[in-house]
């Protein structure tokens, strides 16, 4: 009995130090996926601040996109805050791999609803530029027909002042 007792006991001890082996793994599995974010984060970044410099006209309809992204990079100080929080809280191998996994989970739907977002700001940010295209062209046909018209009012004072020296 004391046997039996003892290894199972012995088999708990192994499969706790198992679990505790494998958590710098599974962490760092999760700080990479957190760097990879971040990194995608940044490139997006980089691109809207492209586009804001290429179309200045549109800074009103770009301001809202920049509150959006402070609230995703407050969102991902949030989440890099509460990993810490995890990694110092919690004291049970079985209750922090629950908790990570949670965590994870929210995080990986967060950041599947910024990737929809940024998806869907990047199709504003193309559309308002197609539509800011369309505006200059009508603006350029209407002054061409502006300049148009003028030469034909000069010609007409310049043949109206001629008949008028010969008359």
């Amino acid at each position: 009995m004391a046997r039996t007792t003892l290894s199972q006991g012995v088999d708990v001890l192994e499969s706790s130090h198992r679990a505790v082996a494998e958590l710098p793994a599974r962490t760092g599995a999760v700080e990479k996926q957190v760097a990879v974010f971040h990194v995608r984060f940044d490139v997006v970044d980089q691109r809207f601040d492209a586009v804001d410099q290429r179309f200045d006209g549109v800074d009103l309809r770009f301001n809202g996109v920049d509150l959006r992204f402070d609230g995703v990079d407050q969102r991902f100080d949030a989440v890099d805050q509460r990993f810490d929080r995890v990694d110092e809280r919690l004291d049970g191998v079985d209750k922090r791999f629950d908790g990570v996994d949670q965590r994870l989970d929210t995080v990986e739907r967060r950041l599947g609803n910024v990737e929809r977002e940024l998806a869907k700001l990047s199709r504003e940010s193309l559309d308002n530029s197609v539509e800011m295209r369309d505006l200059v062209a009508h603006v350029s046909q209407q002054v061409d027909e502006s300049h148009r018209q003028m030469l034909v009012l000069h010609e007409d004072v310049i043949n109206r002042l001629k008949i008028a020296r010969e008359g």
